[in-house]
């Protein structure tokens, strides 16, 4: 029996390479077979050296009725050896059979993923939330008889030497009570009661339809009274359990209760909104006791209404906030501050042969109006089609003539611009334009003992401040008021202090989109003196003044505020506006030049 089991190797030996090749499968099948051989057999199928260090003895029989798998050939060998207390380890290139008890000390290799193979392997295991020492007296009657097990209370860790299988149902079984055991923490809000009164229910029903002696159904159940909510600590699946029936308990209409609502808001002012919220929901609210009627305070910081009252008064303070709480219109206001020589202003009217050239407003304007007036309505017509921008709408007459005596005034000395600032306005809010200096203003004046002079000055703005407040009217119309302030230094009195000027003009006035506003009365006067002479001549006594000129008079300079208002339905129309003024610009200078050329020509 022994010579045939020795032939069926010979030529298994011989016939493995093609099989294998073929099918990837091996035939076997033998009886009575001894250990060793069937070693000579699994190296020579599996093409690894086998290293014997000791005899094995004892035989087996292989009933089998199909072909064996070639990866199944060393757990097949494992096993046959186990029964004889021997097992295989891997030792570098080859296989080697050792003593079953002694395998864990042949430095299996440590792996992170235990596989399926067939040799013994070391797999460390570290546990969350579980005590290690307690998991492992749980789980070790799954490993082999053979198996090592250590564990690592720094590192909450085991550490298995065993066969992958073992090691496998070991991490699926660790896995599954970490998971039934992982506390989670979840808040319930509580909308309708106070948490106070359903913390007492949800306890009550939870101990009766859980048992609490069972550590899986530990929970515990505590209240927050600032959020209003159940704090709820306990296993996942038990979760859904307590907040449907903290769901079911808060059902109460307690909407006589107090509460505070947060509302933020997107267009407004806080502070400004608070007065006007208040006072309504004041003489609206549905509180049947004083006690109760709703208060709102304002956080500038985070621009939010805070709202305290009944549920019926927080719902109606918020439509009345949605209501006042829209997009507000803006006003982009250009201001252009020109200084105006009156004698030149004048001279330069009787120059063209117009009327109105007079330092001031109505005379600004005037002006602007008889040149404008002098060109062919033909020619006007033409000008203005031409000054069409795409999307907008055509030039006021004002605003035409307005710049054309401005610009008239300008070329012949008689006007100087000196500022030309813009500012976007909210509708209904006041915004405010300087243009100025500030000065050291000497005070007053000390001599100490010692004689020593000691001055005090002071700081004070020198110079324009224009406060506009622009209101949309109906019929795209805006409704300006307008207060312009001119501060100066008129001159110096004794002691060397000077004298400070204060001019103010204040109006209120209903323009159209893009109709200038012209503030005038802002005059100045000034002294002058000139003597003009021949040389050497005029310093002959008596003879010479025949040959000297003195020229005294007073020079009125007017300051002239003019405040344009164009409406801006959206923010994003703002970039559109000014593109469209910078090109209404470039057209007027090119056709104000036309119109004085037109004048010109047709002067006597």
């Amino acid at each position: 029996m022994r010579f045939v089991s020795l032939i069926l190797v010979a030529l298994l030996a011989v016939t493995l390479p093609v099989t294998l090749e073929a099918r990837d499968k091996v035939e076997i099948n033998f009886t009575d077979l001894s250990i060793e051989d069937f070693l000579k057999m699994t190296s020579r199928i599996l093409d690894r050296n086998i290293l014997l260090t000791q005899r094995v003895s004892g035989n087996v029989d292989f009933v089998s009725h199909g072909p064996v798998y070639k990866d199944e050939m060393l757990q097949l060998a494992v096993s046959i050896l186990s029964t004889r207390g021997m097992t295989i380890v891997e030792e570098g290139s080859y296989l080697k059979v050792v003593r079953l008890a002694e395998a864990a000390q042949e430095n299996v290799p440590v792996v992170g993923d235990p596989g399926r193979g067939a040799l013994m392997v070391t797999h460390p295991i570290r546990l969350e939330e579980e005590n290690v020492d307690i998991v492992v007296q749980k789980i070790r009657h799954l490993l082999s008889p053979a198996a090592k097990l250590v564990t690592m209370k720094e590192s909450n860790t085991m550490v298995i030497s065993d066969y992958p299988a073992n090691i496998r149902t070991v991490q699926s079984v660790v896995d599954r009570i970490v998971d039934r055991r992982s506390v989670t923490v979840e808040f319930i809000p509580i909308e309708h009661v106070k948490v106070s009164s359903v913390l007492p229910l949800v306890q009550q029903v939870v101990r009766g339809v859980l048992n609490q002696r069972v550590v899986d159904n530990e929970v515990q159940i505590l209240k927050d009274d600032a959020s209003n909510a159940l704090i709820v600590t306990g296993r996942p699946h038990h979760l859904g359990l307590i907040k449907e029936i903290a769901q079911r308990l808060d059902t109460q209409d307690d909407r006589a209760a107090p509460g505070v609502r947060v509302i933020p808001l997107q267009n407004s002012e806080a502070s400004e909104l608070a007065q006007i919220v208040s006072s309504i929901a004041e003489k609206t609210s549905r509180a049947e006791e004083s006690s109760q009627r709703p208060t709102i305070s304002s956080d500038e910081e985070m621009n939010v209404l805070i709202a305290v009252g009944i549920s019926d008064d927080l719902d109606n303070i918020a439509e009345i906030v949605q209501s006042l709480d829209m997009p507000r219109q803006q006003v982009y206001v250009q201001a252009t501050i020109v200084e105006i020589i009156e004698g030149v202003a004048e001279q330069i009217g009787l120059t063209y042969g117009v009327e109105g050239a007079m330092a001031n407003s109505n005379g600004l304007y005037t002006l602007g109006t008889n040149l404008t007036g002098s060109v062919p309505n033909e020619a006007r017509a033409a000008m203005l089609s031409q000054m069409q921008p795409e999307g907008g709408q055509l030039p006021t007459r004002s605003a035409l003539a307005v710049g054309v005596g401005l610009n008239l005034l300008a070329r012949g000395n008689g006007a100087e611009v000196l500022s030309e600032p813009s500012i976007l306005c909210v509708n209904n809010r006041e915004s405010t334009i300087y243009v100025g200096e500030t000065r050291s203003i000497l005070t007053s004046e000390t001599t100490t003992t010692g004689g020593i002079p000691t001055r005090n000055y002071a700081r004070q703005d020198i110079g324009l401040t224009l406060t506009v407040r622009p209101r949309l009217s109906t019929n795209n119309r805006v409704a300006l008021s307008i207060d312009a302030q001119l501060e100066g230094v008129a001159g110096a009195e004794g002691g060397d202090r000077p004298t400070t000027t204060k001019r103010r003009v204040n109006t209120h006035a209903i323009v159209n989109d893009g109709e200038p506003v012209i503030l005038g009365g802002l005059v100045k006067s000034e002294e002058y003196s000139n003597e003009t002479r021949i040389p050497y001549i005029s310093a002959i006594p008596f003879l010479g003044r025949l040959f000297r000129n003195n020229q005294e008079g007073v020079n009125r300079t007017s300051l002239v505020v003019i405040v344009t208002p164009y409406i801006v339905e959206r923010s994003e129309d703002l970039s559109d506006l000014r593109e469209r003024l910078s090109r209404l610009e470039a057209i007027r200078r090119h056709y104000v030049q036309e119109i004085i050329q037109t004048v010109e020509q047709e002067k006597p």
